[in-house]
């Protein structure tokens, strides 16, 4: 079924119509807001951050005086390139996965102060599956707090990863529903092989349509900053400085 989208330049809606139609109202608007609507997302959206609409914003750069056309023949932009420069999938991947490193690692540290018995080595492996699932919920409502208190995570910091919500500043519940998103439809749950084809599903939905499931049902909008040399160097450091705690731990938790 085709889907129906809703159409607005300010003064009033119109809809629904196909996403033909709104484009064609684009094209011939001249004003630069043009804001529009499908089910689905959480409020109405301005069509030039929206990845389906992408391509009626792309224009080629201006032609140079010195320089001649040496044909005629209509040139073809590679909007594939435009549109998957900025999602870093990787990046945020990993972003996350030093997040979750560090809660676990803390985590872990805490519970056995205080229930020292779940890492007696007798009964060790047999919780060691359960509480990493407990663990990366217990994330959720961390991560939570970290967008509503900073708007952003260690992480996410480091490989300069912003997280913007359309319309106004990050509330708890709002990180929340995004955090609790990516738990189940980016995470798996936690859960060891059900994890892996959450992780391709959403690798392939960030690169084929620019935008993942969770952020566009919630109106996130991720932005990636320029990462220098020594913002690498300064990430493989905390990298390095995370590994020797966890080794550190380990090697407490086998005397």
């Amino acid at each position: 079924m085709t889907e129906k989208w809703y159409y607005s330049d300010g003064d009033q809606p119109f809809g629904p119509i196909s996403f033909e139609d709104v484009s064609a109202k684009i094209r011939q608007a001249t004003r630069d807001q043009h804001l529009v609507w499908k089910e689905g997302m959480a409020d109405w959206q301005n069509a030039r951050e929206a990845f389906e609409f992408a391509s009626i914003f792309v224009a080629p750069p201006p032609i140079s005086r010195n320089k001649s056309i040496a044909s005629s023949a209509p040139v073809t932009l590679d909007l594939s390139i435009t549109q998957n420069k900025h999602r870093h999938p990787w990046r945020r991947y990993f972003a996350r996965i030093f997040d979750l490193y560090l809660f676990v690692m803390f985590g872990s540290f805490g519970i056995g102060l205080i229930f020292s018995g779940l890492f007696d080595n007798s009964i060790q492996k047999q919780n060691d599956a359960l509480l990493n699932i407990v663990m990366v919920a217990a994330y959720v409502p961390v991560e939570a707090f970290c967008l509503y208190a900073f708007g952003a995570t260690i992480g996410k910091a480091l490989y300069k990863i912003k997280l913007t919500r359309e319309g106004g500043g990050i509330a708890f519940h709002d990180g929340f529903k995004r955090a609790f998103a990516v738990w189940l439809r980016g995470m798996g749950a936690g859960i060891p092989i059900i994890t892996l084809f959450t992780l391709i599903s959403g690798y392939n939905t960030l690169k084929s349509k620019g935008v993942t499931t969770w952020d566009a049902k919630y109106g996130w909008n991720i932005s990636h900053g320029v990462i220098k040399p020594i913002g690498w160097i300064g990430i493989l450091f905390a990298w390095v400085i995370v590994g020797g705690v966890l080794l550190f731990f380990i090697s407490l938790g086998s005397r």
